[in-house]
């Protein structure tokens, strides 16, 4: 939400400034699209650069093939980058986008059988 605040306030300032010179409303039109990509490109490739972290407690694996329904499962979903699962701590550790949030992760375990303990949880920034 602050990357599109960021990036709408510095399209409306040069809007203003550019709509102040005379010209064609189809080439003001042209020209503010091209430059809102231009202004827009860099913060959004830095949110897409960013990654979170995820350790949580998984109840139900009970064998390494139960950690790997999980890792495949979890692998098979857009916006997770990795995930490693061990059912002897029965634990797994997912790296993901900003947009994945604990309900989806929480959706995928379910599908795969297991249920997910939030209690422990673990949340971090990763590079």
């Amino acid at each position: 939400m602050q990357l599109y605040f960021q990036t709408n306030s510095l399209f409306i300032s040069f809007v203003l400034v550019i709509s102040s010179i005379p010209m064609k409303k189809t080439a003001l039109s042209l020209l503010c699209s091209v430059l809102l990509c231009f202004l827009a490109e860099p913060l959004f490739s830095q949110e897409q650069s960013r990654k979170i972290g995820y350790e949580i407690t998984i109840d139900g694996m009970k064998c390494s093939s139960d950690s790997k329904k999980l890792d495949d499962l979890m692998l098979t979903k857009k916006g997770i980058f990795s995930s490693v699962a061990n059912h002897e701590t029965g634990r797994i550790k997912v790296v993901v986008a900003p947009f994945v949030d604990l309900l989806a992760l929480r959706a995928v375990i379910i599908a795969a059988g297991f249920e997910m303990k939030e209690d422990d949880l673990i949340q971090t920034e990763q590079q």
